[in-house]
């Protein structure tokens, strides 16, 4: 009598659908294997690469937290004035990113724009080229990211007077985007992104001079080198307060330029005035009060 008690309890917990045995499998597995049957529904295919999108959104919040949780009490600054520095020197032809160094730049900076003014709507971005030891401002700062495309796209015409040539000057293309960057007002965040693709820089006279200048005047620069590590370009990001980046692939490269995307952070008082006038107390009559 207890035997048969015992198996018909059993029959009766038996699952009796298929739905209720796919539940009993899922609940067996491991905890390793929960989800890798819709791994596949998360790849996505990009520049010949397979990327699990949600995994690389979540490191990068992941990476964004431990930047905000490691710096204290902070602000974000809202309106932004970017200059980037594009290396238009014979180290953009070498061909170990596909097709080339400068191309590659190009079609990164483009997305970067895009993805820059989508979350920065009111700041303003310029571009700049360094080739032959002299800096060129390729698109004056604005906000119409449109104008910055054109420009970009002109480097790759094959007619093009700014193809690779010469040797960047760091100095020279700092101290230009110095004499632009210092008339922007006091409450804005003034930055300046180098792609550096050479490994020396013909500057004509102190460049630690330079690099004073744009500490005094609050102005953040950050170099991602695609060739190698530069102790100059290291010098220049700690004294400015800037991060420094070495490219190892075309996907670190892409991760780099994102971290660039959202509002920095901004140490310090810098409030907007009102535009309201200020009281003087010197009216030389009653003021009237009418109810």
């Amino acid at each position: 009598f207890f035997f048969r008690a015992a198996n018909q309890h059993k029959m009766a917990d038996a699952p009796t659908t298929a739905i209720e045995l796919e539940k009993q499998e899922e609940s067996s597995k491991r905890s390793w294997q929960m989800g890798l049957d819709e791994v596949w529904n998360e790849v996505e295919e990009k520049d010949g690469m397979l990327q699990v999108q949600e995994a690389l959104n979540k490191a990068r919040r992941h990476r964004r937290d431990l930047q905000l949780t490691s710096v204290g009490r902070y602000k974000r600054g809202m309106i932004r004035y970017t200059f980037v520095i594009l290396d238009v020197s014979h180290a953009m032809e070498d061909d170990d990113l596909k097709p080339t160094r400068l191309r590659c730049a190009v079609q990164k900076l483009k997305d970067f724009i895009e993805a820059y003014f989508h979350q920065n709507p009111i700041s303003h971005l310029g571009i700049m080229i360094m080739r032959e030891g002299v800096a060129k401002v390729l698109s004056e700062p604005s906000g119409n990211q449109t104008r910055h495309k054109h420009a970009l796209d002109k480097l790759l015409r094959p007619d093009t007077p700014n193809f690779p040539a010469g040797e960047p000057s760091l100095q020279n293309a700092l101290t230009l985007a110095f004499k632009t960057l210092r008339a922007t007002p006091a409450h804005a965040t003034k930055e300046i992104l180098v792609l550096m693709g050479s490994l020396t820089s013909c500057d004509p006279g102190d460049i630690f001079a330079t690099i004073q200048d744009l500490k005094e005047g609050n102005i953040r620069v950050s170099i991602i080198g695609l060739a190698a590590a530069v102790r100059l370009c290291q010098t220049i990001c700690e004294e400015t307060g800037g991060t420094l980046v070495i490219q190892q692939s075309l996907h670190l490269t892409l991760m780099t330029l994102d971290n660039h995307i959202g509002d920095q952070l901004v140490f310090g008082n810098h409030l907007i005035r009102p535009a309201t006038p200020a009281w003087s107390g010197c009216l030389s009559f009653e003021p009237l009060c009418l109810v």
